[in-house]
């Protein structure tokens, strides 16, 4: 007999099932919402099996994954599920700052943007219409006016 998991390690491992979870998000409903939160949707499924004292009825791997899969489907508790996700991305902007490598791709490990390598001690890529002028080392854009020349007095 395989040796007594706590309940709440079991949830916790859901997300390590990668087929598993691709098949519940499908199922749901609100598959990319789900997918892209999974883990908090895991501590709210968590706060739910309290509520309802149910913990002692996850004793195994297969019946954390029955219930979970369950509680995404059944329409009154996945309306709660899908709400609390929802203003969990409602909130997100304000709370993570945007990547400033967002207009930027890494190709074998090299940062590019359009196929064209960006120099390592570069700054960030600006905005999606920069490139880099190789003349002055700097990212040049459609979205920012030139900078006037400095004058030395």
């Amino acid at each position: 007999m395989p040796p007594f998991r706590p309940w709440r390690e079991l949830i916790d491992s859901l997300a390590q099932d990668s087929e598993w979870k691709d098949r519940v998000c499908m199922t749901s409903g609100f598959s990319s919402l789900l997918s892209r939160r999974f883990k908090e949707a895991l501590e709210i499924f968590k706060d739910h099996v309290l509520l309802h004292g149910k913990e002692k009825s996850i004793d195994s791997p297969e019946e954390a994954r029955n219930y979970f899969n369950n509680y995404t489907k059944e329409q009154r508790t996945s309306q709660a599920l899908h709400a609390a996700l929802l203003a969990l991305d409602a909130n997100q902007p304000s709370a993570t700052p945007p990547d400033p490598y967002r207009y930027e791709q890494l190709v074998n490990g090299r940062r590019t943007y359009l196929g064209c390598p960006i120099p390592d001690d570069a700054p960030p890529r600006p905005d999606a219409t920069a490139f880099w002028n190789e003349a002055t080392h700097s990212w040049s854009s459609q979205n920012t006016a030139p900078k006037p020349p400095k004058r030395h007095t």
